[in-house]
């Protein structure tokens, strides 16, 4: 059976009502069903937007962390490349003409650590055992040493640099002053070049003993100047500041920085070269100390790679070099976790971040270069991690989605209900005149009619309807029309 012949079987109020259901949940289904896409596609793009905004800010903050790490680093070395900036314009004055210091004692760096008589007459009276250093040092006073110099030929080399020796030692005051200041300094010193014949002068403060024992000074005779790459790279300097890579000193295992720079006259004739070694432990303990969330961490690597600091790092006893950070930022089958693009990003000389895979683990990496010794502020964070405040969002944009989803739901089924009542009701009174009609159109058709005719069978008819300007008030006249001609017909026809 066709639509058609379906609505062709059923009363005009049932085809009515039959519709009005069909449209009214076709209505209400498509309101809803695209009701309740519009508020999913909306709670997704509010976690999407969320996300995204989330994630903007965690790399915000953890880039502006790398960048005030970097300027604390920066500050301090700034600080003390201040102060080693300080010593070389002293050692420049206390050279010049314009010097008005008097001489000073100097003592050979041996009695510093020498336990017979004649440490008592050959060191200064303040010559102790300092726990922190591990040796016997004097604050008061530095200590001198000659290159492939010995306790039976020192006194004839100072000798020939006597002068130079009491002029020097004036440096004490500046040492002082600025081991005072900046107590991570851990040594201050000054290589003199001496007569080129391939000896130097070293003075070292605080006073302590430098070369050791006199076998060991035999043994191993120490040439700075032209053996040990930390006095090459400060001389290479030309006048300019030169930090040093981090090492670790080899008396007490402290790790080190060492800043220098070389001093001349005006002539360009070079006086010496100065250095200070300064301890990074305090610094490495400040980037040790930051944390981010949970698990984030930070680190500092030198432009070369090494990783000075960093929560996994590891120093084997007997090591002096500190590892590369493919090895610390490593998965655990020892390969590295950073490619080599993002490497040679790191180590770019600018900042920025980036995203890496350890271990199955995404992670974001904030990089920023300090500026001073080469060195790179790293912040390191599990992204996972980075966008766990995203979860109760989206459990809440979830809930928030469902139940809007079923008010959705409700409304419509609770519009789909009244509007079947209100069709129900409409229904039932534009179908009452047309029954009404239909019984006077039956009655016309039986042998009574000319009875029902006369006896005024449409004066029942209600009045509004004949009233009504709509299309059942015209049908209504018309259908009464008709009865009052057929009335009127019938009327004659008895007068005849």
């Amino acid at each position: 059976m066709t639509i058609t012949d379906f609505f062709k079987r059923r009363s005009i109020r049932t085809n009515i009502m039959v519709s009005f259901f069909l449209l009214s949940i076709l209505f209400m289904g498509g309101i809803g069903g695209i009701s309740h896409l519009l508020v999913q596609r909306s709670g997704d793009q509010t976690i999407t937007d969320s996300t995204a905004a989330l994630e903007e800010q965690i790399t915000a903050n953890i880039a502006i962390t790398a960048e005030k790490n970097a300027e604390i680093i920066n500050e301090k070395l700034s600080s003390a490349q201040a102060m080693v900036d300080f010593l070389a314009s002293e050692l420049e004055y206390v050279f010049s003409d314009e010097n008005r210091y008097g001489d000073r004692d100097v003592y050979y760096d041996l009695w510093f650590d020498n336990t017979t008589s004649l440490h008592s007459t050959h060191s200064p009276i303040d010559t102790h055992w300092d726990s922190d250093y591990q040796v016997d040092l004097s604050w008061d006073y530095s200590s001198y040493y000659y290159s492939h110099s010995d306790a039976a030929d020192y006194d004839t080399l100072t000798l020939k640099q006597n002068q130079t020796l009491e002029t020097v030692a004036n440096m004490d005051y500046a040492f002082q002053n600025v081991h005072d200041n900046a107590p991570d300094f851990r040594w201050l010193y000054i290589v003199l070049p001496f007569d080129g014949a391939g000896i130097d002068l070293f003075i070292n403060y605080p006073g302590s003993c430098v070369a050791g024992t006199d076998a060991e000074r035999l043994a191993e005779p120490w040439i700075p100047s032209e053996t040990e790459d930390w006095y090459t790279e400060v001389l290479a300097g030309d006048g300019d500041i030169v930090f040093t890579e981090p090492y670790f000193d080899p008396i007490d295992g402290i790790p080190l920085i060492t800043i220098g720079r070389s001093v001349s006259f005006s002539n360009g004739t070079l006086i010496g070269v100065i250095f200070g070694d300064i301890s990074i432990e305090t610094m490495v303990d400040k980037i040790l100390a930051v944390t981010v969330l949970e698990t984030g961490y930070a680190s500092l690597v030198t432009s070369s790679g090494s990783v000075v600091a960093h929560p996994e790092l590891i120093i084997e006893e007997g090591e002096d070099e500190y590892p590369d950070i493919s090895n610390v930022e490593a998965n655990s089958d020892s390969t590295s976790a950073l490619t080599s693009a993002q490497l040679t990003a790191i180590f770019s000389g600018v900042s920025g971040l980036l995203r890496y895979t350890r271990d199955a683990q995404e992670r974001f990496l904030a990089y920023h270069p300090v500026g001073k010794g080469n060195y790179i502020s790293l912040i390191i964070l599990p992204v996972d991690e980075a966008l766990a405040g995203i979860e109760p969002v989206e459990e809440r944009m979830t809930a928030a989605v469902a139940s809007t989803t079923t008010i959705i739901w409700i409304i419509a089924g609770a519009s789909l209900a009244i509007g079947i009542a209100i069709g129900l009701t409409l229904t039932a009174y534009i179908t009452k005149p047309f029954n009404h009609l239909i019984e006077v159109a039956r009655s016309l058709s039986t042998r009574r009619a000319r009875r029902d005719i006369m006896d005024g069978l449409m004066t029942a008819i209600d009045p509004k309807l004949l009233e009504s300007e709509d299309e059942l008030g015209e049908l209504t006249r018309a259908f009464k029309g008709m009865i009052d001609s057929v009335q009127q017909a019938e009327l004659e026809k008895n007068d005849d």
